[in-house]
């Protein structure tokens, strides 16, 4: 491509034989150079000009919109010359440092050509209102031409006049260079996808070669990544007679989506609500369900029992020993008691109100003492519990009381459903950092999809299953929480369950 016409060479000596290519000037020639040639595209100030910022600035007013202004330097000053262009007032938006390797000609030819196409933008728009100027007065004001102007000056929408298929902007009103916060000169050529924040895919509604446009086609975008406005867009043919010609039209709809996010907020948060209050009102329930079926064992227990005594009054000859129904109230007492302890228990962790008396607790004499609440129960079961792994040296920090209460159902339950003549391990060792008190047993296992619902209040596998209110595992996740601790659960189905414990062996540090 013969670019010599095209190209302006500033510098203050003779031109080299490789620089004769180009068309050379003093930079004190350079204005009335510029000023009566029309052929020129871009300005070079080569590596010779003393000062090529001030030369920049004053050969400035001289450029036309389309021109570009090339300033050439060493390879190490780039950089710093580029920080300066970013700088200096007044220089034009398309001046730019270039480096003076081989790659310079290549990069000279590429100006020229980024210039030719502003300049062939330009000379459209110019040739359009050129045309729209010129047509004849009309003796009525409803003459099209004098509304299409007034419209498209007094719009306050966005309007771009885009060429197809490139998909170019070749006009653009004052509403548009509002909303899009920048100037005419910097729309007119660049491509839509280059102006707004959506993929190029999603223009092909604009294009008329890939599909006709219908009146209601729309789209919504951001208008960049860092600015948070949203524009809706919609696009029309001009006339029959120019097709490669559409009309962008474009508005701020920032408002009514921030309206529709906050009323999508507020509806998350009523669905949320309602969803908790829901769960609350199904805990209750259960909660109830649960109380009276798990009483009615103990209370049918009592009322027998009760009955015998009276019938003892009239015969002395009773079926079921005395002490016999003695041992049925006191554990038909005794469960009953469990169940509202258990109540009392939850809802004071669910109100935080569960009081603790911390201290340095020995491991292995918390572990002891708390199989021994379960070891009879065990027994009568037929299942053995055994304490394989007990480090004696390490120390928790908490309440006893509650840490046995912890441990004391995390060992009933394995004991409970762990077949006869099988063992539950309890481990206390340490870790890294805390201590973790681990029961294992090997019972039937838990399937994957129930372990999240193991501490749930009231929730049991089977609901049959009158052995407990199903808030021992609540009340175990509310004593580790309350402990600062961690639980987790492992379980393999037919092959058992462990629950570890993670507790601190200090207080938890409140500077943190």
């Amino acid at each position: 491509m013969t670019v010599k016409r095209h190209v302006l060479w500033l510098k203050q000596q003779p031109p080299t034989a490789d620089e004769r290519r180009y068309r050379a000037a003093h930079p004190r020639d350079a204005a009335h150079t510029l000023k009566n040639s029309d052929d020129i595209l871009v300005v070079v100030i080569g590596p010779t000009v003393a000062e090529p910022l001030s030369l920049a600035q004053h050969i400035s007013p001289a450029l036309d919109e389309a021109m570009e202004l090339l300033i050439i330097c060493t390879p190490d000053r780039v950089e710093a010359m580029r920080r300066s262009l970013k700088l200096t007032p007044f220089v034009g938006p398309h001046a730019h440092a270039v480096s003076d390797d081989e790659q310079l000609h290549d990069q000279i030819a590429s100006a020229v050509e980024r210039a030719r196409r502003r300049r062939r933008h330009r000379d459209v728009v110019r040739r359009a209102r050129s045309a729209m100027d010129d047509e004849p007065a009309a003796p009525h004001p409803s003459y099209p031409g004098q509304y299409a102007r007034a419209l498209w000056s007094a719009a306050p929408i966005g309007l771009l006049a885009v060429s197809l298929p490139s998909r170019h902007v070749v006009n653009a009103n004052e509403a548009a260079t509002d909303l899009l916060q920048t100037r005419e000169i910097d729309i007119i050529g660049q491509r839509l996808e280059q102006l707004f924040d959506t993929d190029a895919d999603r223009w092909n509604w604009v294009n008329k070669t890939e599909r006709d446009i219908q009146p209601g086609d729309t789209l919504t975008c951001r208008l960049s990544q860092t600015r948070k406005t949203h524009l809706q867009l919609r696009a029309t043919s001009v006339s029959d007679s120019d097709p490669n010609i559409v009309l962008l039209l474009f508005w701020d709809i920032t408002d009514r989506v921030q309206y529709a996010e906050l009323q999508q907020q507020l509806i998350d948060t009523e669905r949320a609500a309602r969803h908790k209050a829901e769960e609350a009102s199904r805990i209750r329930e259960n909660a109830l369900a649960a109380v009276a079926h798990d009483l009615r064992s103990p209370l049918t227990t009592l009322m027998t029992a009760a009955q015998v005594l009276d019938n003892l009054g009239d015969d002395n000859g009773a079926a079921v020993p005395v002490d016999q129904l003695a041992g049925s109230i006191t554990r038909a007492t005794r469960f009953m008691s469990g169940m509202v302890d258990d109540l009392v228990e939850i809802a004071r962790i669910e109100g935080g109100r569960l009081n603790l008396d911390c201290q340095q607790i020995a491991a292995g004499e918390l572990v002891a003492d708390s199989v021994a609440l379960v070891e009879a129960d065990a027994r009568v079961r037929g299942v053995t519990i055994e304490t394989p792994t007990v480090d004696q040296s390490a120390v928790i920090y908490g309440d006893r009381t509650r840490l046995m209460q912890l441990l004391k159902n995390l060992i009933s339950n394995a004991v409970k459903f762990s077949p006869n003549d099988q063992t539950v391990d309890v481990c206390a060792q340490r870790l890294d950092r805390d201590v973790r008190l681990s029961v294992i047993d090997r019972g039937p296992g838990i399937p994957e999809d129930e372990i999240p619902h193991l501490f749930e209040h009231f929730w049991q596998r089977d609901r049959s299953d009158s052995r407990g209110l199903g808030l021992g595992l609540a009340i175990v996740r509310g004593i580790v929480d309350a402990h600062h601790g961690r639980i987790c659960v492992d379980s393999i189905v037919s092959e058992g369950t462990s629950f570890h414990v993670d507790l601190p062996p200090a207080p938890p540090d409140d500077g943190g």
